[in-house]
């Protein structure tokens, strides 16, 4: 039981499943939308959103939103490497 919850835990993290579950409002120039973190892209370029109205998923460039969500994403990543691999 123990090494199935850390292997699907690993898997998780390793396939880039949903990192982020809080809805927030993400800004790239005049363009907003709530959107949900569901991955970032293994080179760290881009990030892809999952939009609270209607369920769609948007990819963009990680250069193009805001500092504050770009903030919000490197939160993101070291609180996920940090829990996958129980460094504290």
């Amino acid at each position: 039981m123990k090494y199935t919850v850390l292997a699907t835990l690993l898997f998780s993290v390793l396939c880039g499943l949903s990192i982020g579950a809080e809805v927030r409002t993400w800004t790239s120039g005049r363009f907003s939308v709530e959107a949900e973190l569901v991955e970032v892209s293994k080179d760290g370029k881009s990030i892809t959103l999952r939009r609270s109205d209607n369920g769609q998923e948007v990819t963009l460039p990680l250069d193009k939103v805001s500092a504050e969500d770009r903030r919000y994403v490197e939160k993101q990543k070291r609180t996920s490497e940090t829990f996958a691999f129980g460094v504290a």
